[in-house]
C-alpha cells in the first residue's frame, strides 16, 4: 500500500516537472528562432593586404586589433578602420592600463587582470567566446556581471589548408545552425589571392544569410527560467530516483523514501550551476534505468514487438531529454561556459544497468549458464563484440567537431544534405537496430542479452543529444527523429539478414 502511494505521488511529481519542462523548452525554442543575428569579424594582421572598403562592402562587420599593438591605449589603425564603416574589436593578448578608443567587441587570448578589466570595459561590452578554447576567464567575467557574450567559430589554419572552399562554407553553416554560433571569425585561406579570399568571405556570409540569419546584429540575451522552475525540476529528478529505487526494492518503501530524500537534500545545498549539472546527470542515467525496469519484463517476439520496444524506450528517452534540456536552459550552458558533466558515465551506465534488469527478470543463473554452456566460445565472442562496441562509442563521445575521416566524413556530408540534422551513428547504425533485435528475436534465447546491451547505447545517445544545450532544441528533436526513422529501417534490414542466414543454415544442415 505504501509503495503504491509513493509510486503514484512520484509519478505525479515527474509529470508536473515534465509539463513545466515543456513550457520552458517552448520558450527556449521561441528565443532560438528569434536569435538570428550574426556578425563576421577578421583580425587586422590577417587582412593587411585587403582594402577596408572591400571588406565593408562584402559584409564584414568589424576588424580586431591586438592590445599589444596599442600605444597609450590607441592606434592610428583604429581610426582608419572606423573611417571605413567598420566596427573595431580588441584582442586582449596582454594586459593594458588604459584605452583611447571604444571597442565594439573583444576576446581574450592571454591572462587578464580582472580588476583592471572591469574599470576599462563596461558590462555592456560584447565578449566573444571562441569555440573549443578555455573559457575560465570569461566564466568569471560572466559571474561578475559581464553577460553580453557571443559564441564564435574559427577554422584553424591547418584545417583550411586541407579543405575546399565548399567544405569551409559548409563548416561555418553547421556551426551556426547546430551549435549556436553567432560570430564568424574569418581568416584568409593560405595560397589564395586577395580576390579569391574576398570571394570566400562573401560565400560564407551569403550562405548564412540564405539559411535565414541576419547579418550585422548581435544575438539576443536569454532570460533565466523562473526561480521556482529549478525547484520543480529538482523535485522531479528526486521523484524519478524514487521510482527507480521502488521498482528495485519494492518491499522497502520507507528506506527508498529516506534514501531519495537524503540525496535530494544534499543536492539542494549545491550552488545553482552544480545543482543543474547534477540533476541533468541523474536524468541521463535514471531514465534508461527506469525504462529498462519497466520494459524488460514485458518481452515478446516478432518484428512488431521489436519496433514497439524501440519506440517505447525512445519515448521515455525523449521525455527525459526534454526535462534534461529544460534543466540546462540557462545562459551559462547555452553559451557553453559550463557543460553537462559525466558524458562517458552516462553512455556506459544504461548498458550495464540493462544487464542487471535483464538477469533480475530471467534469473542470475542464466548468466552463469551463458558462459559455462557447450558453446561458451560463441558467448565470449558476442560479449567481446558488445564490449568493443560500447568502448568505441565511449571513446568517440569526446570529439569536438573536427573533420571526419574518409568514408565517414562523406556519409556525414550526405546525411546533412538530405536530413538537415544528421542523426548519430550510435543511434541509427548501432543502438536502434540492436534494440529492435532484442525485442523481436526470441530465438536468441540466452544470447538476447547482447543486443540489449548494445541497443541501450542508442538510448544513452538520445539523452546525450539533449545535453548539448548550445545546440538548438529543434535541431536536437529533428536529429533524434531522423535517427529513429533510419534506425527502424536498418533494424528491419538486420532482422531480414538474420532470418535469411538462419534459413540458409537450415538448408545446409538438412543437406
Amino acid at each position: 500500500m505504501i509503495t503504491r502511494i509513493l509510486r503514484t505521488a512520484a509519478l505525479v511529481i515527474v509529470a508536473i516537472a515534465l509539463s513545466l519542462a515543456v513550457v520552458v523548452d517552448a520558450n527556449r525554442i521561441g528565443w532560438e528562432r528569434e536569435n538570428t543575428g550574426f556578425i563576421v569579424i577578421v583580425r587586422a594582421q590577417d587582412v593587411t593586404s585587403f582594402s577596408l572598403d572591400e571588406l565593408a562592402n562584402i559584409g564584414i562587420t568589424g576588424v580586431a586589433v591586438y592590445s599589444a599593438s596599442l600605444t597609450d591605449g590607441g592606434s592610428p589603425l583604429v581610426e582608419k578602420i572606423l573611417g571605413h564603416n567598420l566596427e573595431v574589436g580588441l584582442i586582449l593578448d596582454k594586459p593594458i592600463a588604459k584605452l583611447a578608443h571604444n571597442f565594439s567587441f573583444l576576446w581574450i587570448e592571454g591572462p587578464i587582470d580582472e580588476q583592471s578589466f572591469h574599470k576599462l570595459f563596461p558590462v555592456e561590452t560584447t565578449i566573444i567566446l571562441r569555440e573549443f578554447t578555455d573559457v575560465l576567464q570569461e566564466r568569471e567575467l560572466w559571474r561578475n556581471g559581464h553577460d553580453h557574450l557571443v559564441r564564435a567559430h574559427e577554422v584553424p589554419t591547418g584545417d583550411m589548408a586541407r579543405s575546399s572552399i565548399e567544405t569551409l562554407v559548409a563548416r561555418f553553416g553547421r556551426a551556426v545552425q547546430e551549435r549556436g554560433i553567432r560570430c564568424l571569425m574569418l581568416s584568409p585561406v593560405p595560397g589564395l589571392s586577395v580576390y579569391e579570399n574576398l570571394n570566400y568571405f562573401q560565400a560564407v556570409i551569403e550562405q548564412i544569410e540564405e539559411d535565414g540569419y541576419t547579418l550585422g546584429s548581435f544575438s539576443l540575451p536569454f532570460s533565466n527560467t523562473p526561480w521556482y522552475a529549478e525547484i520543480v525540476f529538482h523535485l522531479g529528478v528526486s521523484a524519478l530516483l524514487l521510482l527507480v529505487t521502488l521498482q528495485i526494492f519494492k518491499h522497502l518503501p520507507f528506506a527508498c523514501f529516506v534514501f531519495c530524500g537524503a540525496v535530494a537534500g544534499i543536492a539542494a545545498s549545491m550552488p545553482e550551476i552544480l545543482l543543474r549539472q547534477t540533476d541533468a546527470f541523474l536524468i541521463a542515467i535514471l531514465v534508461p534505468a527506469y525504462m529498462s525496469l519497466l520494459l524488460v519484463p514485458c518481452l515478446k517476439s516478432g518484428w512488431r514487438a521489436g519496433v514497439v520496444v524501440l519506440l517505447l524506450f525512445s519515448a521515455g528517452s525523449v521525455c527525459g531529454g526534454l526535462l534534461l534540456a529544460a534543466v540546462l536552459s540557462h545562459p551559462v550552458f547555452l553559451l557553453k561556459l559550463a557543460e553537462f558533466r559525466g558524458v562517458k558515465v552516462a553512455l556506459l551506465f544504461p548498458s550495464l544497468f540493462g544487464v542487471f534488469a535483464y538477469y533480475r527478470q530471467v534469473g542470475w543463473g542464466k548468466l552463469r549458464d551463458l558462459f559455462y554452456s557447450p558453446i561458451r566460445s560463441v558467448s565470449l565472442t558476442l560479449a567481446s563484440f558488445s564490449l568493443a562496441v560500447l568502448a568505441f562509442a565511449i571513446l568517440r563521445s569526446g570529439n569536438t567537431g573536427g573533420g571526419s575521416l574518409g568514408l565517414e566524413g562523406q556519409v556525414r556530408g550526405i546525411l546533412e544534405k538530405l536530413l538537415i540534422a544528421r542523426p548519430r551513428f550510435k543511434e541509427f547504425l548501432i543502438g536502434h537496430p540492436f534494440l529492435i533485435l532484442f525485442g523481436a528475436d526470441g530465438k536468441l534465447n540466452d544470447w538476447r542479452i547482447f543486443p540489449l546491451f548494445v541497443g541501450l547505447i542508442g538510448q544513452a545517445s538520445i539523452l546525450n543529444t539533449f545535453a548539448h544545450a548550445h545546440t538548438p532544441l529543434l535541431v536536437s528533436l529533428l536529429r533524434v527523429t531522423n535517427g529513429l526513422v533510419l534506425g527502424v529501417l536498418v533494424g528491419g534490414a538486420l532482422l531480414a539478414v538474420i532470418g535469411l542466414g538462419r534459413l540458409l543454415w537450415q538448408r545446409v544442415s538438412q543437406s
